[in-house]
């Protein structure tokens, strides 16, 4: 485990840039690091700055397709789900996903 029993302000800096950078899911991440799930989602929630939404970075999705409710896993395997720029997505994703994206 990764984790120490009493880390600083800065420690767990590092990790949470360290999460965000990967962009592993909570349980990826705590699996291929040692940490323990709750720790991190405390930490997440205590020390992670939210950034204030801004109404400008709205992101140009062509859905190929269908429209269909969300999530689905009605595609069949290998169809185009979406395409962002040079990105082609083959399932549904979440919203802050795409926005990492933009980054």
């Amino acid at each position: 485990m990764n984790s120490t029993l009493n880390p600083t302000k800065q420690d767990i800096q590092d990790v949470l840039d360290e999460f965000f950078q990967t962009g592993y899911s909570l349980e990826d991440f705590c699996s291929l690091t040692g940490h323990e799930q709750a720790e991190l989602q405390s930490w997440i929630q205590d020390y992670h700055q939210q950034v204030p939404a801004d109404p400008n970075a709205f992101l140009e999705v062509n859905v190929i397709g269908t429209p269909q409710t969300f999530p689905s896993s009605k595609s069949p395997a290998g169809s185009l789900f979406a395409r962002i720029g040079d990105i082609e997505l083959y399932h549904y994703v979440p919203a802050d996903y795409l926005k990492s994206l933009k980054s």
